[in-house]
């Protein structure tokens, strides 16, 4: 048992500062009212201290009414500071309120 834990520690003092360069930004939280055919765009922006976008996403937490159309069109880095996440109102004839939120990764280069 002591064994495994020693390895274990020795695993993370040399993954420590490459772990440390990588730092979760906070979610970004958008509310978005949408007519039939229009976007939602969220862009996130990774901070000076950590300057690279190493991965992202987006979610839609709350929707009304609950039988939207609305769809994710686009998740994917558009700089290599910047993240981008768009949702569209799919529907030709009914509005949609949408409530997203955006999650990045940043690292140091």
């Amino acid at each position: 048992m002591k064994k495994i834990l020693f390895i274990a520690s020795i695993g993370l003092f040399f993954a420590g500062p490459a772990l440390a360069a990588q730092v979760w930004q906070k979610p970004v939280v958008k509310e978005c009212g949408l007519e039939p055919g229009a976007q939602c765009n969220v862009e996130v922006t990774c901070p000076a201290s950590h300057p690279v976008v190493i991965s992202g996403g987006g979610g839609m937490p709350k929707a009304t009414p609950p039988e939207n159309q609305v769809a994710m069109t686009m998740n994917l880095p558009i700089a290599s500071d910047k993240w981008r996440v768009r949702w569209k109102n799919m529907s030709s004839t009914d509005s949609a309120s949408v409530k997203v939120a955006v999650k990045v990764l940043c690292s140091t280069p």
